[in-house]
Order: C-alpha cells, then sequence, then structure tokens
C-alpha cells in the first residue's frame, strides 16, 4: 500500500506497493540517472550495479524502513525518492561512528535521495526530505555524503543537520571504495551529518 503524505508525495509501505508504483526496469533507470551519471561531478563514471540489487535496495527500504516516492504531476512518473534503514540494519556504518555516538542503535540511517536530473532545483529533494523526517520513528537520524556533494550538503544543513564531530572536534568522514562502470575500484571521501 502506498499512502499519500501530500500531492505528488506517498510513502510505500511494503514491496507490493513497490511494485505496483513501478517496475524493476524502471526503477532501475530512475536510480541511474540519480546516481550513475556523473550527477553532481561531470568526471565521475557512476557507480556499477544491476538491476536486482536495486531492486534489493529498495525492497529492503519498503520492507524495513521508510520509502518515499515524488511522482510528476503532468505524466505520473516516479521523478525522485527518499529512504531511510533503521541504523542497526547497517553494521557497516555502525562500525564507523559507535564510537562517535553512545546510542547510536537509536538512530535511523538516512540512506538515498535522488531526484531525475530534469526535475532538480524545483525544491522536490526538499519536500522529500522533510516528509521522511516526518514519519521517521524517532528525530535521531543520521546520514552519510560524499563530501563533495554541496547540493546534498547544503540541503541537509537547511533541513537541520550537523556534521559528526569525534572527541578532537574534528569530522567524521570515511574512505569508501566505489566499483565504477568503467570497472574501476575508486574510493569516495565521504562525511557523516546528525539531526539529533
Amino acid at each position: 500500500m502506498a499512502k499519500l503524505l501530500e500531492k505528488g508525495i506517498v510513502q510505500v509501505e511494503n514491496a507490493q506497493a513497490l511494485w505496483a508504483c513501478l517496475d524493476k526496469n524502471t526503477l532501475y533507470v530512475l536510480y541511474d540517472e540519480c546516481f550513475g551519471n556523473g550527477f553532481f561531478d561531470p568526471t565521475w563514471s557512476g557507480e556499477k550495479y544491476t538491476i536486482e540489487e536495486v531492486a534489493e535496495i529498495f525492497e529492503d527500504y519498503a520492507e524495513n524502513g521508510m520509502l518515499v516516492l515524488c511522482q510528476c504531476q503532468n505524466t505520473n512518473e516516479i521523478i525522485g525518492f527518499c529512504a531511510a534503514l533503521p541504523l542497526s540494519r547497517k553494521t557497516d556504518i555502525i562500525a564507523v561512528i559507535q564510537e562517535h555516538l553512545e546510542d547510536a542503535f537509536l538512530y535511523w540511517y538516512y540512506a538515498d535521495i535522488g531526484v531525475r536530473p530534469q526535475h532538480r532545483n524545483q525544491g522536490i529533494a526538499n519536500k522529500l526530505a522533510c516528509n521522511l523526517l516526518k514519519i521517521l520513528p524517532t528525530g535521531r537520524v543520521i546520514l552519510r555524503v560524499r563530501t563533495d556533494n554541496n547540493a546534498s550538503i547544503a540541503l541537509h544543513k537547511k533541513l537541520g543537520f550537523t556534521a559528526l564531530v569525534n572527541k578532537y572536534g574534528h569530522e567524521v568522514r570515511q574512505q569508501v571504495p566505489q566499483l565504477r562502470k568503467t570497472g574501476e575500484i575508486k574510493t569516495d571521501e565521504k562525511i557523516y551529518f546528525i539531526n539529533k
């Protein structure tokens, strides 16, 4: 079932509702448009993933977390998404941040936000993020973003997120290896943000 949160914004409550909104190929194209084609850095070759991997990620969001979709009013096409999972489901993230957050298991991990390139700069990401944050069962949220993704950093700062800092006052960052479409493994520097 998909629950209407506001005009054009729906919460997908399970995998069945996800696949009622879009099929795996359409989801893959949406995800690839948002993350696979140098969405903020034209020299970036994009992450490599399969249709099945993207489907599994979104089924996990729908079944075990929160998934919000934005539908274009004119075409009914899905043009954006935002998702979160309980941080307890992200052991790789917990391994990095648990020493910086004593109550890390009480947090939700804000995992993804994406808007098709032709629909950006229209406030859609802000709407998606605001609606996601409203439906989460806690205000304790953490996210991780590439340090050069200025648009995402600016959006989340505007929403009240601040950089997570360690006991020495330094921002918590992580080097994350990613398989690129070119077949290369490249390392992205990511920074953690927190919203208490």
